[in-house]
């Protein structure tokens, strides 16, 4: 595979793998059908820089992340617990080790609006630490 990559319109979320050695039919490209893809729609996706790890947020099943384990073609999906109400922003770290949560701030609210989120040795994300930005 040399390249994959997501299309997220009104009724769900798909990846698509392109191997330019196949010369199928279909000219190498090709649609995950395995679980968890499709997914459903979301408002905001996100790849991490290392191509691991996609993250998605809807207003209902708020953030989530596919995760691609090294050397695999399945993907594994986690709720992340800890995310703002009201997502707006998904932010890679450089390395993908990191995701960076944003949300508006809701004037007198004392619930965090931005979080971060590490991903363990073992894959498992987590909340790292959260905190209130008052100007976003």
């Amino acid at each position: 595979m040399d390249l994959r990559f997501y299309a997220r319109d009104k009724e769900s979320v798909r990846v698509y793998s392109y191997d330019s050695g196949t010369g199928a039919e279909n000219g190498g490209l090709d649609e995950e059908q395995k679980a968890p893809f499709p997914l459903p729609p979301a408002k905001y996706s996100q790849w991490s820089p290392d191509g691991r790890h996609l993250a998605t947020y809807d207003g209902q099943d708020g953030v989530k992340v596919a995760t691609y384990a090294e050397g695999s073609d399945t993907a594994t999906l986690q709720a992340i617990s800890g995310a703002p109400k009201g997502t707006q922003g998904l932010m890679w770290s450089c390395l993908g080790g990191n995701l960076v949560i944003t949300a508006p701030a809701v004037k007198g609210s004392q619930d965090p609006n931005v979080a971060i989120v590490s991903v363990g040795a073992d894959g498992v994300f987590t909340t790292s630490f959260s905190f209130i930005h008052p100007k976003l």
